[in-house]
């Protein structure tokens, strides 16, 4: 059976399309190439259309959703990784018991930490993903303070602000910045694999076989 990260939260402008879209292009720019699908579950987000190293479809309706959930599951090497939307509570329900990791991103900010934590006490097994943090070591002290409010043992190192990102979002964009989020895009997929216990090579394409 395939893998399942789900990538949730009520919040809009959290991170959520572009760890989503990450992680899937982390699983296609692995030296095995785990074969990734994305599936888009805002309802004003047209699906990505453009040659990417993951797949993209539509779920943006429950029926949709549960569609490609039950066409990718059997599948036993690959990762499904949902973009999740804000304020889809028919979503969370969906996969908050069948996702193997749920992550719940949040940016540096007061309205980020209050609402992520409420999330976390929603979805019971959901782990908070720090995104878009500084490296500059002031503005990092700063921020700590919001790392301190989440709940002990659901907390992930922050993922740092990584030029271009922005990019990965664009269908004009992508083509130029895959080369260079492929690194930041694997380590943060691993990092999320670890958390789950998921051995990359149990989802990787067979060596000598075509991905």
């Amino acid at each position: 059976m395939a893998k399942l990260i789900a990538v949730l939260g009520t919040k809009g402008g959290s991170g959520k399309s572009t760890t989503a879209h990450l992680l899937a292009h982390g699983a296609g720019s692995m030296p095995r190439m785990i074969p990734a699908v994305l599936i888009t579950t805002d309802p004003e987000e047209e699906p990505r259309t453009d040659p990417r190293r993951y797949v993209v479809v539509d779920g943006r309706t429950e029926a949709l959703l549960l569609e490609e959930l039950e066409r990718w599951m059997p599948d036993q090497r690959m990762l499904i990784v949902i973009d999740g939307s804000a304020a889809r509570g028919d979503v969370d329900r969906i996969l908050k018991d069948i996702a193997d990791i749920t992550l719940v991103p949040f940016k540096p900010s007061v309205q980020d930490a209050e609402r992520v934590i409420l999330n976390l006490t929603k979805l019971e097994r959901a782990v908070a993903l720090p995104t878009d943090w500084s490296k500059h070591p002031g503005t990092a002290k700063r921020d700590r303070v919001f790392l301190n409010k989440m709940p002990k043992g659901r907390l992930l190192p922050p993922f740092p602000h990584v030029p271009k990102l922005g990019h990965l979002l664009s269908e004009e964009g992508y083509a130029g910045a895959a080369y260079d989020l492929a690194t930041p895009a694997r380590n943060l997929l691993l990092e999320v694999l670890a958390l789950g216990r998921i051995d990359p090579d149990d989802l990787a394409a067979p060596k000598g076989e075509a991905a």
